[in-house]
């Protein structure tokens, strides 16, 4: 028993601290850094992660990140296609958006098997994937006994599948955090529906009447709502316990 509180501690402090760590690579990462990391898995993709002649690419949504909170609003496109009649052209260039994309796929002769559509943090995770097993590619020594013999047994290939699925695998959510500190909980929803923590969206009110993400006019945050928690299961049994009770005291004697 007090072994299994033991490893249960140790799993619940390694899930804070690798989320922690995530949480602090999506503040702490610039714009430019993220342009970056996005030309290098493609440069990656293009020459060495391939399976079944299958090759990824990433772009981003046009106009997803043009915005002044855009780490929560951009969008990556993760599309898979297959790689027969060779797409080397195609996939030079990490600046394409859908409609440019889609008239080079289509003067190829070439479709799109798998389309995703990724946040920040998937992406992010999608890059520390791909990376690390290019490094297994490359120097099969510097991981793990099972990882390494795992991708010599595909031949030094990697499965898109799997990326795509391991990084979609966690439900889009944008009510987990507050979207300007990316740390607390949202607690109060602004007229046009968008949800902040109080802090922040006190703090921007001071000096700005809009709301940060779609700029609609905000007089003051006396205009929004305070998001509630849901309640236990006891309070509402409770609740609902009183409620009976005074409709029956106050039912009509026969």
């Amino acid at each position: 028993m007090g072994q299994s509180v033991s490893n249960q501690l140790e799993t619940f402090k390694d899930d804070v601290v690798k989320e922690a760590h995530n949480i602090k690579e999506i503040i702490d990462i610039s714009h430019e850094e993220f342009l970056e990391k996005i030309k290098e898995v493609n440069s990656i993709c293009l020459n060495s992660v391939e399976c079944q002649e299958k090759k990824m690419h990433f772009f981003i949504k046009k106009g997803s990140d043009s915005t002044f909170l855009w780490k929560q609003t951009v969008r990556i496109n993760c599309i898979r296609v297959n790689n027969a009649g060779g797409l080397n052209v195609v996939f030079g260039d990490a600046t394409y958006d859908e409609e440019t994309l889609e008239k080079i796929l289509a003067a190829g002769g070439q479709e799109v098997e798998e389309y995703k559509l990724l946040t920040l943090g998937q992406f992010l995770l999608a890059h520390k994937m791909i990376l690390y097993h290019y490094s297994c590619m490359q120097d099969p020594a510097k991981c793990s006994p099972g990882t390494a013999s795992s991708q010599l047994e595909q031949g030094k290939t990697l499965s898109t599948s799997m990326i795509l699925d391991k990084v979609t695998s966690e439900p889009l959510s944008d009510t987990d955090e507050c979207i300007i500190c990316m740390e607390r909980k949202p607690e109060v929803t602004l007229p046009c529906a968008h949800a902040y923590c109080l802090f922040c969206i006190e703090q921007w009110n001071v000096s700005n009447k809009t709301c940060p993400m779609c700029r609609e006019t905000v007089e003051n945050t006396d205009d929004s709502w305070v998001t509630p928690e849901i309640p236990e299961s006891s309070e509402m049994h409770e609740e609902m316990q009183k409620a009976l009770t005074v409709l029956t005291h106050n039912m009509p004697e026969k």
